[in-house]
């Protein structure tokens, strides 16, 4: 039954190989004017960094991410 599923969705389920279509309506995050970076550390771990560096690098070569200049971060994982 859940291969069948699988089978199904099998090209939702893919994982991504480029960026999605420019579409009419693009996602944004409003910033208020004078908002000033968060200063926390966004890596518990030396080992932790190291495997989000080779999956951010992964994505990037397989232009499913895009670089952004958006000084604002956020801890992940």
């Amino acid at each position: 039954m859940i291969k069948a599923l699988l089978k199904e969705f099998e090209l939702v389920l893919n994982e991504p190989k480029q960026l999605p279509p420019v579409r009419t309506l693009d996602h944004k995050i409003p910033l208020i004017p004078i908002a000033k970076p968060v200063n926390i550390r966004p890596y518990r771990s030396f080992f932790i960094h190291k495997e989000i560096e080779r999956l951010m690098n992964e994505m990037f070569f397989n232009e499913v991410i895009q670089p952004n200049s958006i000084p604002f971060t956020s801890p992940i994982l």
